[in-house]
Formats: C-alpha cells, structure tokens, sequence
C-alpha cells in the first residue's frame, strides 16, 4: 500500500510539473492582452487629443502662428480668465477637453479679470481698461488682393472673420496675433497694424450714432470699401484723452523697465563681485611672494638670452613658472576689479528677484504731453487741457504725424503685452516690469544709465521721446547707451570729437545743448542727430535715410532721412559737422570749435529736404553748452574701436621706427618714392623732389 500511494505522489507531482507552464503562459498571455488594451486605448486617447488639436487649428488657424509652448499658454490663461456659463445634458460623462472645448466656445473674459492680470498699479486702471476695450474691440482691417495676388490661409480667415463685440477665445487670439506681431508684413503691415490698434480705440456710441446718421450713404460706403478706400475705417477718429492715456501708460511701463534693468545691474555686480573677491584672495595666497619677482625676471631674462650657461635648467624653468603664473593670478585680480559683470544680453538668465515700488516711478507727464501734443492741428495746441482732451483725432492726421515724427511710439505695446502673457518669470512676480527680448525690437531705450548720470541737460522723458522715433534695431534689452564723448569731460574741438569716435562701427547719436541767441529771454534747445553708419572726417557728405535730426526741446520734432539726395551727414576738421543741406548751408550744424551752433529750414529750398520737412521755415542760432555722442553698438563696438585705435598707434610706431638709410648710410629710395619725395619720371634725370642733395665737391 506504501508503494501505492507514493506512486499516486510522484504521477501527481508529474501532472503538477505539466500543468504549471501553461498556467504561466497563461498568466504571461493575460498580461500581454491587458498591456495590449492599455496601449491600445493610450494611442486611441492620444489620437482623440491630436484630432483635437487638429481640430482646433482647423476652427483657429491663427494658432499655427503660435509655438506649441505659446498655444498651451493661451488657452490655460483664457481658461483662467473667461467667465462661462455651461449646461451639459444629465447623466452624460462629460471628458476634460469636451469641457474646455466648451468653455473656450462660449467663454468670455471680462474687464476686471483682464485689468487683474496686466498686474497694473492702480494710477494705470484706466490704462487696463483701454487695453482690455481694444482687446475686445480690435478687428482685422481687411487687406485688398489685387488679381495676381493669392490670399493664404490666414488671410481668407481673417477677411471672413467678423468680432462679437466680447473677449471671447477667438477675439483674444486675434488681439494677441496682432499686439505680438505675428501676422507678418504681407498680412499685416506696420502702418496697417497701428490703423488696426487705433481703430480698435473708438468709441463705440459714437460711430453707432454716426452709422445711424449715415444709413442714406451706405451704398456708397459699400462701393468704397470695394474699390479698396475703406471709408469707414479711414475716417474714424479717437478722442485725444485715449491716446494721451495710452502713451502715458506705455511711459510708466517703459520707467517702470528702466527701474528693474538698473536695480538687477547692481544686484548681479554685488552678487557677482562677491564670488570674485573670494576667488580674489584665493589668487592671492597663491601668488609667491618668496622669491623677488624682479630677481625671477632678471634670471629668466638671462637665461633667455643664454648670458648664464652655469645655471641648472630646472631652476630656470621653475623660476620661470613662478614667475608666469605670478604675472597671470595678478593679471586675473586686476581685471576682475575693473569689470562689470553684468551682461545685458544675459537679462533672461538672472533669476534674481526684482521689486519695484509704485511710488519709485516719477515721470515729467507734462513734457510727455506737450511733445503728444504736436500730433494735433495747430489751432488745438495752443487750447485748454480740456478742449484738446475731448477733441476727436481723426486716423488721417494721427497717421501722419505717426509716420513722419514718431513712428515707434506704439512698438512698446507688443512686448509689454508679449511679457505679461508668455513671460514665466512675470507669472511668478520674479520681475514684473522687466520687459525680455521675446519680440526683436522692443520700442524702448532702457539701459541709458550712462547718459542719465552725466550732469546735463538731458531727462530720462526726453530719451523716452527720443525712442518714439528710433530704428528698431537700436530698440532692444541688451542694448546700452555707451557715452564716447562728452565735450565739457573730453574738449570742445572736432580733433577731440574725432579721437573719441572715430572707428565706432556702431550706430550713434549726438545731443546737442545750446543757449538760443535770438530770443529776448535765453532759452535752451535740445536737439541732435541719429547717424547709423560709422562717422567719417573728409571733405565729402556721407550718410543713408537711416540717419536722422531731431528736436526734444523746446519743442519736439523728427526729421526721417528722405531719398532727395545723399548730403545727410558732413564733418570735417576745417567746417565742423552739419546735417543735411549744403556745405556752409546745413539744416542743422555746428562749427569745428564747437562753440556756436544752427537749427534751420527754408521751405522754399529744395536742398533742404534730405530729411523729411519741418512745418515751417525758422532759423534759431545757439551757443553750445554741452554736446555729448553715445553709442549703441555694445560690448563687441566698444572692443572693435579700441582694437583699431591700437592698431593704428602700433602702426605709427612702426612707421616711425622704420629705418630709412641703407647700410652705407645713403638714404632708401624704395622709400622715397613710396613717400612721394622722388619723382620717378624724373628719377633718369637724377631730380630729387622736397630733398636738400649735398653738391659734390668733386665736380
């Protein structure tokens, strides 16, 4: 029976052995069918969210002008922001992307959300709203196509697109496509851009009442607007208090830049000097003092030279070292305390916590204003504050003067709102009002410290009115105004100007402060030029339409460079330096003793229209009080000019040293005749030009 039942075991434990892989390949197939459906609905999920997604640019095609970064950032601060109401039948599981789908189609973001998220200061509320009216407002003006022209995608989009008159998803994408210049040139552009943000101003009672006024006059409104004349759009007009509420709004926010720009320059060098005093007195335990730098010059110096044979090779060398790593740590320490380690092209990187307190921004409103005040007709200038508040601006006339005066004075506005919507740093209140480089050429002049702290006559609002009318590539982040010459620091002469400039390859511009002669009561002007190539000293004009004139007070005008002719700069030892005109003749200029000066404009005289015309004709003398040149070329201008001043000393060195005798004392021809003293064609006759040749005594 033993024998039995462990039979019965072993057949048993046999069938247990047998049934135990497939049980595991069993288990192994479960798995692989439960990750198979996982993965299956993974793809089938992934595949929902990109049809989604598809679906979406198809609906908004203005998102595929968008990164994928900046259309995640969109839609979770419109869901932020809108206010929806929601009604989903009962029972229905609702899915996450069917319920943002549905509070992107009916949401709407309202004003006191809008203003809440600028993060503006309560001085700046009806800045806010002005804002978030043009937000809701702002529409695509539509852009004829002419027959030979085809319209992309974007632009059958937007000529079909009509707004609702709220601060839906797709209204705030449009208002954002077009702040953040996203629409490029051929959609929308430059000037067309500032017809659509002005338009976007108007008020809407107003132009209801005048449509109301109009209805007899539609069919030619219609007629218009077909030929391409855009009749409505070209006649608005905006109450001037907007616009002087817009730019200054935009002046706060450009001061309130300035501010955080300054105060993160000198948290970085104390930061940063900081690490390199420790590193400092480091260098300075490792410097040998023990043996006498002189006496390891003098014995390296001989050893060079091989004057001492005697000496071991291995003391040498060692002396050496010592004496070139000494040279090198004191090279270091002397170079760290000169630097400013701060980098303006680095803005982005410092993660630095900047505060500014409202109360640290004080702006000169009135001198703001006052050039503001120049965009209107001259009857209305010289009016009460309250008639030229409710006065209505008309497009034709704000554009004018726009084009012609102040064509930046707006470019602010799209990386103020580019910062506040893809700036993380903004989002967390690391530096609320530092504007970074997310749009190229962001309409302000921040870094000025340098020319704000000489003592003259120049005001951080003048530079803000100054960059109303800059080239763009002059209007970014990291760039600094870099003083090169200031004529009470350097002297008041053209030779002093000359070495203080010359070989900047950079874009400058020059200030000039006068006292005017010739009014009964002295007054001072402020006025310069804007020149982008490199300055030259001949006897010839120079210059391209990049160049510029400019008044800042005491009243404010810009004069473009025009394509007239080319006399838009001359500066020469002998006449000084004039802008535009004729030689003897300029519109603007100052004599080469940089002693008196002259701003004028003949209406009459055609060789005056190098740079867009004044409105009048004028001539105003000065004396000068102060001329300063700052650069814009930054770090790598400043290092160019210096190498090529070095450059030519070394070579006047060179040229002086050169030996002109040859070994038997007579001097080289060779370089005579490349001086010019001897006269080749003459050389057979044996004449010497502009030399003393000794008679020989022989003949």
């Amino acid at each position: 029976m033993g024998n039995q039942s462990s039979k019965k075991e072993d057949i048993n434990e046999k069938k247990l052995k047998k049934n135990k892989p497939e049980k595991l390949e069993k288990v192994k197939d479960d798995k692989k069918v439960k990750e198979d459906k996982k993965l299956k609905e993974t793809n089938e999920q992934e595949k929902k969210i990109a049809d989604y997604e598809t679906k979406y640019l198809e609906r908004y095609p203005l998102l595929s002008l968008f990164s994928n970064a900046e259309k995640k950032i969109i839609k979770n601060i419109f869901l932020n922001l809108c206010d929806a109401t929601l009604n989903f039948e009962q029972g229905k599981e609702v899915q996450n992307h069917e319920l943002e789908e549905k509070i992107i189609t009916d949401g709407e973001i309202k004003e006191e959300k809008f203003t809440e998220f600028l993060k503006l200061p309560n001085n700046l509320n009806n800045f806010g709203k002005l804002l978030y009216h043009s937000f809701k407002s702002i529409k695509y003006l539509k852009k004829q196509v002419n027959a030979y022209e085809q319209e992309s995608n974007i632009q059958k989009y937007l000529n079909k697109y009509e707004g609702n008159n709220k601060l839906g998803f797709e209204q705030f994408l449009l208002a954002i496509s077009l702040y953040c210049m996203k629409l490029d040139e051929e959609i929308l552009s430059k000037d067309k851009r500032n017809h659509c943000i002005f338009y976007s101003l108007r008020d809407d009672k107003v132009e209801e009442k005048k449509s109301e006024s109009n209805l007899e006059n539609k069919e030619s409104d219609e007629l218009a607007e077909l030929l391409g004349l855009n009749s409505k759009e070209e006649t608005v007009k905006v109450q001037y208090s907007k616009i002087k509420e817009l730019v200054l709004g935009l002046a706060w926010i450009a001061k309130a830049h300035q501010k955080s720009v300054s105060r993160l320059k000198e948290i970085v060098n104390k930061k940063e000097k900081e690490k390199y005093e420790e590193k400092n007195e480091q260098n300075q335990k490792n410097i040998n003092d023990s043996v006498n730098p002189e006496l390891i010059e003098k014995l390296t110096n001989k050893w060079k030279e091989n004057l001492d044979k005697d000496m071991p090779n291995e003391v040498l060398q060692t002396l050496s070292n010592i004496n070139d790593s000494n040279k090198n740590l004191k090279e270091e320490i002397n170079n760290s305390q000169k630097k400013n380690f701060f980098d303006f092209n680095s803005v982005d990187s410092y993660d630095y916590d900047i505060t500014i307190n409202n109360d640290e921004i004080t702006i000169d409103e009135s001198y703001i204003v006052s050039a503001l005040d120049f965009s209107l007709p001259k009857k209305i200038r010289n009016a009460s504050v309250e008639e030229k508040d409710k006065y209505m601006n008309s497009w034709k006339d704000w554009n004018k003067w726009c084009t012609v005066r102040a064509p930046n004075i707006l470019r602010i506005l799209a990386i103020f709102i580019y910062n506040r919507l893809f700036n993380i740093k903004h989002i967390n209140k690391k530096s609320l009002y530092l504007l970074t480089s997310g749009i190229k050429g962001n309409g302000i002049i921040a870094n000025m410290d340098d020319v704000l702290k000489i003592d003259c006559d120049i005001t951080w609002e003048q530079l803000f009115v100054f960059s109303w009318f800059m080239p763009n590539n002059c209007m970014e982040s990291h760039i600094n105004m870099d003083v090169l010459y200031q004529a009470t620091k350097d002297g008041f002469s053209i030779n002093r100007y000359e070495q203080c400039v010359r070989y900047y390859p950079g874009s400058t511009v020059i200030f000039i402060i006068g006292d005017l002669q010739n009014n009964k009561e002295s007054s001072q002007i402020v006025l310069g030029g804007f020149v982008q190539p490199p300055w030259k000293f001949n006897n010839v004009f120079w210059g391209n339409n990049q160049c510029s004139i400019f008044e800042l007070s005491p009243i404010f005008e810009s004069c473009q460079g025009a394509r007239k002719n080319t006399n838009y700069v001359y500066c020469n030892s002998k006449n000084g330096i004039g802008f535009g005109g004729k030689v003897g003749n300029h519109r603007l200029w100052i004599n080469n003793f940089f002693q008196k000066g002259g701003y004028q404009y003949d209406i009459l005289a055609d060789y005056m229209n190098n740079y867009t015309s004044s409105e009048t004709s004028f001539t105003q003398n000065f004396d000068i009080i102060e001329i300063i040149v700052a650069g814009f070329g930054g770090k790598e201008s400043l290092e160019a000019q210096r190498k090529a001043w070095e450059f030519e000393k070394n070579e006047a060195e060179r040229r002086n040293n050169v030996n002109l005798r040859n070994a038997d004392g007579n001097l080289d021809k060779n370089f005579l005749k490349m001086a010019g003293i001897i006269d080749e064609s003459a050389e057979d006759k044996g004449i010497i030009r502009c030399l003393d040749v000794p008679e020989n005594k022989n003949d």
